[in-house]
C-alpha cells in the first residue's frame, strides 16, 4: 500500500472516559507503522461534538508526539461537517461554487448555444454541485438554506430557459436513483413532458411510467444487513447524467444492502 486517504476514526466518550477513543487512535497509529505508512499530523484534524451545558475541552490528542489540531468544522469527502451538526457552512460553500459556475452558463447563452447544450452544461456543472451528497444534508437544512438553494436553481433555469426544478426535486431524484431500478429510464418519459419545445402528450406509455414510479414511491425499500448464507447481486444503471448501483441479496425478498449514485462530470 502506497498511501491511504480520507481515513476517519469516530469515538464516543461516555462519563468523561476517553480511554477507548485514545486506544483506537493508538491502534490506528500502530497499524500505519506496521504497514510502512506515516500519518501526516499537520493534515489530521480532531472535531469534538458536545452538546452538554457544562462543556469542557478534553486533553489534547497526540500522534507521534505532536498535538492534533481541534477544529469546529472540516471537509470530508466533499462535505463540510460542523461540530454543531448543522449544514450552514456546507450549504454556503455549495451555493458560492454554483454561482461561480452560473457565470460560464450565462457566457454560453450569450454565445448563442442552443437549449439542449445549455441544459447539459447546467446538469453537469451546476446541478452536479448542488446535488453533491445531497441526500446526506438536504433533509436537515434550515428553511432559509433551502430557499437559498432554490434561488440558485431558479437563476439557472431562467438562463437555460426550461421549466424550473426545485432543489427538493434534486434531493429526491438522487434518492430515487439509488432505490428504484432503472429510475432514469422511467423518469425520462415524464421529464420530457416539461420541455417547452415538445408537445404535451399523455400516452399510455407515459401513464404506465407514472404508475410505476407511484408504486415505487409508496413502497420504500429498507436496507438490510447482509447474510453469509445468501447470494449477493449487484444491479447497475446509467444515463448521460448519472450512474448508480444497488447491492442486494436474496432476490425473492429484494433486500437492499447498499446503494450508490454519482453525477457525471462533463
Amino acid at each position: 500500500m502506497k498511501f491511504a486517504d480520507d481515513t476517519a476514526v469516530v469515538g464516543r466518550i461516555a462519563n468523561n472516559d476517553e480511554s477507548d477513543y485514545r486506544q483506537e487512535v493508538e491502534h490506528l497509529e500502530g497499524w500505519c507503522r506496521q504497514n510502512n505508512l506515516c500519518i501526516n499530523v499537520k493534515k489530521t484534524k480532531e472535531m469534538i461534538v458536545d452538546f452538554r451545558r457544562g462543556r469542557h475541552l478534553p486533553s489534547p490528542l497526540y500522534i507521534g508526539g505532536t498535538a492534533v489540531e481541534v477544529v469546529s468544522s472540516f471537509r470530508y469527502l466533499g462535505v463540510h461537517i460542523s461540530d454543531d451538526l448543522t449544514w450552514s457552512k456546507n450549504t454556503s460553500c455549495l451555493i458560492r461554487k454554483a454561482h461561480q459556475h452560473l457565470y460560464f452558463l450565462r457566457r454560453l447563452r450569450r454565445a448563442g448555444l442552443g437549449s439542449s447544450v445549455l441544459t447539459s452544461f447546467y446538469r453537469c456543472v451546476v446541478e452536479s454541485v448542488l446535488s453533491s451528497c445531497i441526500i446526506v444534508w438536504h433533509g436537515s437544512c434550515s428553511a432559509a438554506e433551502k430557499k437559498a438553494l432554490q434561488r440558485v436553481v431558479k437563476a439557472a433555469q431562467r438562463t437555460v430557459g426550461r421549466t424550473k426544478v426545485s432543489a427538493y426535486y434534486l434531493a429526491s431524484s438522487c434518492i430515487n436513483c439509488k432505490f428504484i431500478r432503472y429510475f432514469s429510464s422511467i423518469a425520462s418519459l415524464l421529464t420530457t413532458l416539461t420541455c417547452t419545445k415538445v408537445p404535451f402528450c399523455w400516452s399510455d406509455t407515459t401513464h404506465q411510467a407514472f404508475e410505476t414510479l407511484k408504486t415505487h414511491f409508496t413502497t420504500a425499500p429498507i436496507p438490510q444487513f447482509p447474510g453469509t448464507e445468501w447470494q449477493f447481486a449487484v444491479e447497475v444503471d446509467a444515463s448521460s447524467l448519472r450512474v448508480g448501483a444497488v447491492l442486494s441479496q436474496h432476490p425473492t425478498t429484494d433486500q437492499k444492502l447498499l446503494c450508490f449514485s454519482q453525477c457525471l462530470s462533463p
